[in-house]
């Protein structure tokens, strides 16, 4: 119990450090961006020289937070 909680407080605090000094990407309407492939992201899927990212992609609209139509 004492463990568990003295675990889930220093989560917390590390998370709050982390949090501080991050910060999130700001993307505008028509920014060329790259797309992450998730699909081959899994060990054996892929090469160690294939590339992972897949684009250029136009960003066209909002779909919600984090979120974007691309073309």
């Amino acid at each position: 119990e004492e463990v568990s909680q003295s675990t889930f407080w220093l989560q917390e605090k590390i998370k709050k450090i982390y949090d501080r000094k991050t910060k999130a990407e700001k993307f505008q309407l028509e920014d060329v961006v790259l797309r992450w492939d998730a699909r081959n992201e899994e060990k054996g899927k892929h090469g160690n020289f294939d590339n992972l990212w897949k684009g250029p992609y136009k960003i066209l609209a909002y779909q919600g937070q984090n979120a974007f139509l691309l073309n």
